[in-house]
């Protein structure tokens, strides 16, 4: 089985676990918030509303303001791995999470899953709450379930926030054929078949915590496989540009920067299809970098409007992130030169790298031993490293270099009147072990070359060692 093909975030699934672990405390007699990933809910106003199909939803409410935040889970996920986001009620958001049918604590009574039931689990808590002024954030397929949400709730949705779920709205999630061997693997080992494929999929980064990877796993495996699977069919029955097409609104994104965003397919079934990228995250953004997460949250949720005037969805202007293309490297260097044995070279690099266009390394190195003592060779080299945007591969960039110095040189070791200076130049070229995209990072590079002198020429191999800033900062 093709398992990026099911597991892709490019195919909007959120995957996170059906937990239905609870610790029970004496106190009010009290439930304390399900288990997420990396810890538990703070307890808030709990409540159940009745689905268009009779199915009892649980949601929890937290805060008053204005505006109500309704946060909607991915597949097989639950209310709480939302947890992060209650801190948004010191900001003057009510915020509301909920468990749709068949998951965590809602009931399981559902008979047909279906997208748009699912998007009547989402209405009938808001009407409960008798909440207006309503912003819908949708993770993985809950960006799914937010539209039919705002389809029934009309004019209550003020906004529609898709986290990492609208990524190519026009592409199919999977085949007939896919999707029936995904539903023939899972249903005879649902819990091992879903574990094994999740923590080799694509929805984590290399720099994704170990930890929180199998957290997700175990407790996305927990999920009752009756829901899982229905819940799947739901998806693959959806066609999303339709859907997009007859809501007719405007949508925001936050999305991982794993995959790109066909930007352009969205604004074909949009009125306007605005995104925010979030770097160095996986499909999980808010579990993976909640701080970051719910500061360009608050950006989006900002720009719709004041508390003083009706919100007015309007495009991002500024946003909270400072952008940049220009990266700079300085950075420093140690290795040999193959002339006569090993001399060994000490230098220090300074780099220049613009996303959009070029990037290039100033070397300067020299073969400090030798020329302090003042033996029969040393050199003292300046060059430049060019890095072509078409041999950049993920963790390494291939890159040509080039240099012009000095060489002090001899001829007759016992003879220092003989040492003269004579110019050499340089060609080569080498590896950055880590691609240059990522901020503020500490990036090891190989180089090799060959100088070229008095009609001879010998081989210089140095290490480097640069410190990137610049780029994307928040």
């Amino acid at each position: 089985m093709h398992t990026n093909l099911w597991l892709d975030r490019r195919g909007w699934l959120g995957y996170y676990g059906d937990m239905r672990k609870k610790d029970l405390v004496v106190m009010l007699l009290m439930v304390i918030g399900m288990m997420c990933c990396r810890g538990t809910l703070a307890m808030g106003m709990t409540g159940k509303a009745k689905s268009s199909d009779g199915v009892e939803i649980a949601y929890q409410a937290e805060g008053k303001g204005n505006y109500t935040l309704v946060f909607i889970h991915g597949w097989c996920c639950d209310k709480s791995y939302w947890k992060n986001e209650l801190s948004l009620t010191e900001k003057g958001y009510r915020v509301v999470i909920l468990d749709l049918a068949g998951h965590g604590e809602s009931g399981r009574n559902r008979s047909a899953y279906s997208i748009k039931a699912f998007g009547d689990d989402v209405a009938a808590v808001v009407n409960n709450i008798k909440a207006d002024r309503v912003i819908l954030v949708g993770h993985s397929i809950g960006g799914l379930v937010m539209i039919e949400a705002a389809r029934v709730l009309k004019e209550k949705v003020i906004g529609l926030i898709a986290v990492d779920s609208l990524i190519d709205v026009e592409r199919s999630l999977v085949t007939r054929e896919e999707n029936d061997e995904f539903l023939a693997f899972v249903q005879n080992d649902f819990r091992n078949g879903v574990k094994k494929m999740i923590t080799s999929s694509g929805m984590f980064t290399k720099k994704s915590d170990p930890k929180l990877v199998a957290q997700i796993a175990e407790n996305i495996s927990q999920c009752s496989p009756e829901t899982g699977m229905k819940s799947w069919q739901a998806v693959y029955e959806y066609d999303l540009p339709a859907s997009m097409d007859s809501l007719g609104r405007s949508f925001w994104n936050i999305n991982s920067d794993m995959y790109p965003t066909n930007i352009e397919a969205g604004e074909q079934h949009a009125k306007r299809f605005i995104v925010e990228t979030i770097p160095d995250v996986g499909h999980f953004i808010m579990l993976e970098n909640p701080e970051t997460f719910n500061k360009v949250l608050l950006s989006i949720i900002a720009s719709l409007g004041s508390e003083d005037e009706p919100p007015v969805p309007r495009e991002i202007t500024e946003p909270i992130y400072r952008e940049s293309p220009h990266h700079y490297l300085p950075g420093l260097e140690i290795g040999w030169d193959s002339k006569e044995g090993k001399h060994l070279v000490t230098g220090v690099s300074f780099g220049y790298y613009h996303s959009d266009v070029y990037g290039f390394l100033l070397t300067a190195n020299a073969d400090l031993y030798n020329l302090i003592a003042k033996k029969n060779y040393g050199t003292c080299m300046v060059g430049i490293n060019y890095f072509p945007q078409f041999i950049n591969y993920p963790g390494a960039w291939i890159f040509m270099s080039a240099g012009i110095g000095l060489i002090r040189y001899s001829e007759d070791d016992n003879d220092q009147s003989l040492m003269s200076n004579q110019v050499a130049v340089a060609v080569g070229g080498g590896v950055k072990l880590l691609s240059l995209e990522f901020r503020h990072k500490v990036i090891p590079y190989f180089e090799a070359k060959a100088i070229f002198y008095n009609d001879t020429f010998h081989g210089r191999y140095t290490f480097g060692m640069a410190y990137q800033f610049g780029g994307r900062s928040y």
